[in-house]
């Protein structure tokens, strides 16, 4: 049994692709490590988690297993939250009047400026921001890389945890902006619109 009181510290990052397995069952590790340094696997037996220097201090077992021995490592980028990358698309370049749109389900609409679906360049401050504001209601806000850049809200905060289709144009001849935020349960003595 090992008594070493230092808990693994390598920067490496792991899940398994099932939480619990029966002897015998196929079990799939998905492995994260920076600078693809080769890492060392192997099961262990938890005696103690607890690093505190005052508690009993960390203990484990190592057990022998098929999976133990080096790997080499890879680096797999894990960004958290739930969002979508789409590489730029020529498309969007030269857009004028434009209306987009997108079903959610906000789960922290209370922690202030969130993007939803944007197209920005904050330097130049050019492009567009479907989000939510410092207030926790729909934004949409547009500008147009010379200073120009406007911003409309619904002032009426999302309900956490409830659907909403939030939609926002730009009208490139009059320079108007208008933002949606339409509920998709309706609550009595609610103002979420």
């Amino acid at each position: 049994m090992s008594t070493d009181n230092t808990p693994y510290t390598k920067r490496i990052v792991g899940y398994s692709d099932e939480i619990s397995v029966r002897p015998g069952n196929n079990i799939s590790f998905m492995v994260s490590s920076e600078d693809n340094a080769e890492y060392d696997a192997s099961f262990v037996r938890i005696i103690h988690g607890d690093t505190n220097p005052e508690g009993p201090g960390y203990k484990v077992e190592t057990l022998s297993t098929d999976i133990d021995g080096s790997y080499e490592g890879q680096r797999q980028e894990c960004l958290g939250g739930s969002f979508i990358a789409v590489p730029n698309s020529l498309a969007l370049e030269g857009m004028e009047s434009f209306t987009v749109q997108a079903m959610v389900w906000p789960t922290t609409p209370e922690k202030g400026s969130q993007s939803i679906l944007s197209h920005w360049n904050e330097r130049e401050k050019s492009g567009f921001i479907l989000g939510i504001d410092s207030n926790g209601s729909a934004s949409f806000r547009i500008g147009d890389g010379s200073g120009n850049v406007q911003e409309v809200s619904t002032d009426a905060p999302l309900i956490a945890r409830e659907w909403y289709l939030i939609a926002a144009s730009f009208d490139a001849k009059s320079g108007e902006a208008r933002i949606l935020q339409d509920p998709k349960v309706d609550y009595a003595k609610c103002d979420d619109r």
